[in-house]
């Protein structure tokens, strides 16, 4: 028998998003996982499951990370004057 290397499953697998995300995100997920879930039964539909899981893949990352309320809290109350602009955007007053 020779060794196999352990395989870390698919992360955006429902599962392992729920494994990922706090408690208190998965209804939100689940609500919005079963109806992109039901409407995947339609064929032209079905891209619109992955891309639900790969943005609830990338929530849970920054949910279950203990600096996320903090940084959206900073976020939310920044001045205009601690605003870096982006380069080639228009500057919004």
């Amino acid at each position: 028998m020779t060794a196999q290397p352990v395989s870390a499953g698919d992360p955006e697998d429902p599962a392992a998003i729920l494994g990922l995300l706090p408690e208190r995100w998965h209804e939100e997920f689940l609500a919005e996982y079963r109806q992109a879930l039901e409407a995947a039964r339609e064929v032209c539909r079905w891209p619109f499951l992955a891309e639900l899981l790969h943005r609830w893949h990338l929530r849970a990352i920054a949910y279950s990370d203990p600096e996320f309320s903090t940084a959206v809290r900073e976020a939310r109350d920044a001045r205009p004057e601690d605003l870096i602009p982006v380069p080639g955007w228009p500057a919004r007053q």
